[in-house]
Formats: structure tokens, C-alpha cells, sequence
């Protein structure tokens, strides 16, 4: 089902760790637009794989998206003739986002990150890929694929020409990224990785280089056409809060709910130790609660 915040292909949740291998890239700078970042162009060994990588929005790490099966612990930057070891610093088997060390300022240079992307109709953006800028359109969010709720809603994106690498950054109208490409999807379409989801997953890796997900102790109905809690665990942080199995969730954080793969959406961004302000529907009043997820 496609609506305004979702994927038409099912995008794996699982990734099968392997021996480390090496990746080399090369750094190009582009510069037609003013505010224009710089990209890294990434060759994966040994399967020959490229990507494109750009800063991390805290600009102390690059990141890239890799989807192949192996896992990758170590890398070679390839600047003019002379190579230049990268210090893996961690992944996310999730989204596929893969954090190095940033080898270089100049790969920091013009880098603005939207902190999020609430894209509610179609709007015109930018692909900043290593042979310069190329246009694209948002087309809409995708949150299932063949009836599959995906663990984080994606941006569908369609170019007029090639689809460009993973990893390549998208640009709005201010010149501010609203995410990195994931994969191609189908024709002249991609899957994008919201900006609010890179800053989610590297702010995890920077703490602990991996991705922590927010347990919050509650299930959800599948079957119900409203998001409404089937189950609450006892002394979970749910239960703690005052949740009630039958309340139907409306709000989670800065996330409307509506449907349950918007709260599947919401809950990725639940962050541990960090207070969360929900709304839930119960007996036809609007409870607001709070909840401090733990560690899954």
C-alpha cells in the first residue's frame, strides 16, 4: 500500500555478516549550485559494488549505503594517487547505512543536513551524484511492500534518466539534504532513506557504533484498522507510563498515527533514555502519556 508516508518492494530487515573486506573511493567535488556538498565516489571489494558516500551530519563521519551481504570493518580512500586507510566505525543491518571515519575537511564543505523531511505532496528535488547534480521528484512515502509493514518508512523518488548510486544525497529547494538513496526500486524510481533516519541511526553509532532500537513493552493489533494496543507488558516502559491494552495510539514523539505502520514508523525513531510524549484515544478522550524507552 502506498500513501503519503511509504516502499512498493520489500526491503530486507537482515543482513549476514562475512570476514572484513576493503572499499576504495575516490573523492570528487562538484560545485554548479552554491551550497552544492561534496560527495566521495566508493568502490566495495571484492565485489566491485560502488556507492556514493558524503559526511555525516555531524560532519565527524562519512556514510554510505551498501547493500550487498558482506560486512565491511575496513577501507582504503583512494585521494589523487595516494591511499589513505578508513577506520570502520559502525552499521545499521537495518537501513544499510555504513559510518567511516571522515578522512577529509573537504568532504565536510558545504554539508546541510535537514534535520527532517515531512514531504506531503509532490516537490521537485536534486541528486548530487559524483558526475554533477540531476533532478528527481518525491513522489510519495512507502511504508509496506506486498502487505509488509517495513520497519521504517522510506521516500519514493523518480528520476527522468538513470537512477544514480546508493548512498547518492538529495537535495531540496534550500539546498539541504532530505536523505540518501537506498536502492532502486523499479524503472526510474528509487527508494530514499529519510534525513531524519540518518540522524537517528548516526547518533547511535557515534554512542555505541551500532544501532539501539527503544524497547517500549507494547503490541499492536494487525488486524484492527486502527492502531490499537493489543498487549502491554507488565513493568515495561509502556506500562509504566499508563498505557492500556484497547487505547488506540494518535501521536507518537512528532509523528501522527493513524494506520499501524505509522506507529511501526514512529517507534523506529524511539530513542532509550530519552522521553517520549505519546497520545493515545481511550473512552473518546485524547490522553497524553510519557514513556522513556529502554534498551532492546
Amino acid at each position: 500500500m502506498i500513501s503519503p508516508y511509504r516502499p512498493k518492494r520489500q526491503v530486507s530487515n537482515r543482513l549476514r555478516l562475512a570476514p572484513a573486506v576493503f572499499l576504495t573511493f575516490t573523492t570528487i567535488l562538484c560545485c554548479p549550485i552554491s551550497a552544492e556538498p561534496a560527495t566521495a565516489l566508493l568502490k566495495f571489494l571484492p565485489t566491485g559494488t560502488q556507492a556514493t558516500a558524503i559526511s555525516s551530519p555531524d560532519r565527524n563521519l562519512i556514510v554510505s549505503v551498501y547493500n550487498e551481504s558482506s560486512q565491511l570493518t575496513k577501507a582504503a580512500w583512494l585521494d589523487s594517487k595516494n591511499f589513505r586507510t578508513l577506520s570502520f566505525v559502525g552499521h545499521d543491518p537495518i537501513t544499510k547505512l555504513y559510518f567511516f571515519e571522515n578522512p577529509s575537511a573537504a568532504l565536510s564543505k558545504g554539508i546541510v543536513w535537514k534535520k527532517s523531511f515531512d514531504g506531503a505532496s509532490t516537490q521537485n528535488l536534486t541528486a548530487i551524484t559524483p558526475n554533477g547534480p540531476l533532478p528527481c521528484t518525491f513522489d510519495c512515502w512507502i511504508t509496506e511492500i506486498h502487505k509488509k509493514v517495513l520497519p521504517l518508512s522510506l521516500l519514493s523518488v523518480s528520476f527522468s534518466g538513470t537512477v544514480p548510486g546508493p548512498g547518492t544525497p538529495l537535495l531540496d529547494s534550500s539546498s539541504q539534504i532530505i536523505g540518501i538513496l537506498f536502492k532502486q526500486s523499479s524503472g526510474n524510481s528509487a527508494y530514499v532513506i529519510p534525513t531524519q533516519a540518518v540522524h537517528r541511526v548516526q547518533q547511535d553509532i557515534s554512542r555505541h557504533r551500532k544501532f539501539v532500537r527503544g524497547y517500549l513493552g507494547l503490541s499492536l493489533s494487525t488486524e484492527s484498522s486502527v492502531p490499537r494496543i493489543q498487549r502491554v507488558l507488565p513493568d515495561s516502559p509502556a506500562a509504566k507510563a499508563g498505557l492500556m491494552e484497547s487505547d488506540i495510539l494518535v501521536k507518537a514523539g512528532s509523528f501522527p498515527i493513524e494506520r499501524y505502520p505509522d506507529a511501526v514508523n514512529a517507534f523506529f525513531y524511539a530513542v532509550p533514555g530519552e522521553v517520549t510524549t505519546f497520545e493515545v484515544l481511550r473512552n473518546s478522550k485524547r490522553l497524553p502519556c510519557k514513556i522513556t524507552p529502554t534498551a532492546k
